[in-house]
């Protein structure tokens, strides 16, 4: 329908167009002489360009609009493809530095016969891996239900060891929600970091349950002077299930 009537509109403005150009010729000799002449060249110019604007609004406004609305589906098209690709690449990632845990750090601490050492060296990995200052392994004694440290990594403090119960405190709610949780901006007493250069406070915390069988068995903290990123949430809340598994063994 809209080619018919670009056809016809075309049709006619090329007629006028004719007509305009030989009234013109006219015009040119007579114009001195006639008002009337005068008032027919403006006449001949409005219609010429009345039918020319129609026929734009009529034919052009509609394929641009169309042009438009193809232009937008394929960008949105492009767009949803880059991030799918994005997404993938990243769970990609995650998926290999996982089995990199799993491979390389998690493996060879298995044959450890003390609790106490599989939670030491399970910090020290993990903290090398993920440029961690400080970090604290809490495991569940069954025998009176309270969460102990039973490994550290250059903890220091000038208070004992902490001990809680389920729901007591930051690291207490934690394991009685048994969820992750990252921490931004802590306090600057919470944790202190001593090494040869003086004591310094790390602003960022990850705190992360280890849970199996809906029951908590440890809990891990980890403190870094830099921002703990989505993807360091997202590969900590997947390596606790094999390590719950590990822990299992000692408890």
């Amino acid at each position: 329908m809209i080619k018919k009537v670009k056809y016809i509109f075309a049709v006619l403005l090329l007629l006028l167009t004719v007509v305009y150009f030989l009234e013109l010729a006219g015009v040119t000799e007579m114009l001195v002489k006639s008002n009337n002449i005068k008032i027919n060249f403006v006449i001949y110019m409005i219609i010429s360009v009345s039918f020319f604007l129609l026929l734009f609004f009529v034919t052009l406004i509609p394929e641009i609009k169309i042009v438009e609305k193809i232009v937008y589906k394929d960008s949105a098209k492009e767009e949803a493809a880059i991030e799918e690709t994005l997404l993938q690449k990243n769970e990609n990632k995650i998926q290999s530095i996982i089995q990199e845990i799993t491979d390389n750090l998690l493996t060879p601490i298995k044959q450890e016969t003390q609790l106490s050492e599989f939670c030491d060296k399970m910090l020290i990995a993990m903290s090398k891996r993920f440029n961690f200052v400080q970090s604290v392994f809490f495991v569940l004694d069954k025998n009176d239900n309270k969460y102990k440290t039973c490994g550290t990594y250059a903890f220091y403090s000038d208070e004992v060891y902490r001990e809680f119960e389920l729901g007591e405190g930051l690291t207490g709610q934690v394991a009685k929600d048994k969820k992750l949780i990252i921490l931004k901006n802590i306090p600057e007493k919470y944790i202190t970091i001593v090494s040869g250069l003086g004591k310094g406070a790390p602003c960022n915390l990850i705190i992360l349950p280890i849970v199996k069988n809906n029951q908590t068995l440890a809990i891990m903290e980890f403190a870094a002077f830099e921002k703990i990123d989505d993807m360091t949430s997202t590969i900590f809340s997947q390596i606790a299930m094999p390590i719950a598994d590990e822990i299992t063994k000692y408890i």
